[in-house]
């Protein structure tokens, strides 16, 4: 017997398309996908899911509600699953633009 089919893509060590035989919540998935990538944004994970075939439901939860209980996301057969990564890498970028001999981007340290 086939169980559920989920997809977790994004910022986790192993995305791809996971079989579940058993009953698993949000945070089972991404303990068997070989938890959260360093790059993980732990503040939205989202849940895409199809009912009935006429319509899409997103689910928008954090990680700290799951881990507490205050949230439970049971999966779905055909579930999508995506973790997004962290803002924090891009937060130090400024772009130059003007009399600069050099264009793009930049990073830099505070200080």
């Amino acid at each position: 017997m086939v169980g559920k089919l989920v997809v977790i893509l994004g910022e986790v060590r192993r995305p791809a398309i996971y079989e579940l035989r058993d009953e698993k919540p949000l945070l089972g998935l991404v303990r068997v996908a070989g938890g959260f990538a360093p790059s993980a944004w732990k503040q939205r994970v989202l849940v895409e899911r199809l009912e009935g075939n006429t319509s899409r439901v997103v689910l928008d939860a954090s990680v700290e509600e799951l881990e507490t209980g205050k949230a439970t996301v049971e999966l779905a057969d055909g579930d999508i699953v995506r973790v997004f990564p962290s803002s924090r890498w891009t937060s130090t970028v400024s772009r130059w633009r003007g009399t600069s001999t050099a264009r793009g981007s930049t990073s830099s340290s505070p200080g």
